[in-house]
């Protein structure tokens, strides 16, 4: 079974890859299909890299609320995604009310990993460059 997600390279910057994820078809986002995102993330051959995410096919499922979101990206296979994810920037949001909920899910998981919000491809791309930027000065 082909799953939800397709990941292309967008471009390097400075040697690191920056993907995009995209869902195939309008996907609801619940436990199970974030840590498909998450597996297919890791399934990716680079060591480092920034995702941007787009958002337009993806709606949050009524049961998996921020708290429940959160509480997923704490454990596996996120901690192991964490380790390699240079940036995550969240882009075309499909609705106002998801955009808060992953806005809430970022205030809850802060201190182990930040996520950004763009209002198009082109600005997540930018956010994302500019984090890789900050990485890059921060580790020689």
């Amino acid at each position: 079974m082909q799953g939800h997600f397709e990941i292309q390279l967008v471009e390097m910057y400075f040697g690191v890859p920056i993907l995009e994820a995209r869902c195939r078809e309008p996907t609801l986002l619940v436990p199970e299909t974030d840590v498909e995102m998450a597996n297919a993330l890791l399934e990716q051959a680079y060591p480092r890299f920034a995702v941007v995410l787009n958002f337009r096919n993806l709606s949050h499922g009524a049961s998996y609320g921020p708290e429940e979101e959160a509480e997923v990206h704490r454990n596996e296979p996120f901690v192991a995604l964490s380790k390699r994810l240079v940036a995550v920037v969240r882009y075309d949001a499909a609705s106002l009310s998801s955009l808060v909920h992953a806005m809430r899910v970022n205030m809850m998981l802060r201190h182990s990993r930040a996520t950004n919000f763009a209002p198009d491809f082109e600005s997540a791309v930018r956010i994302a460059r500019r984090a890789i930027d900050r990485s890059n000065v921060l580790t020689p």
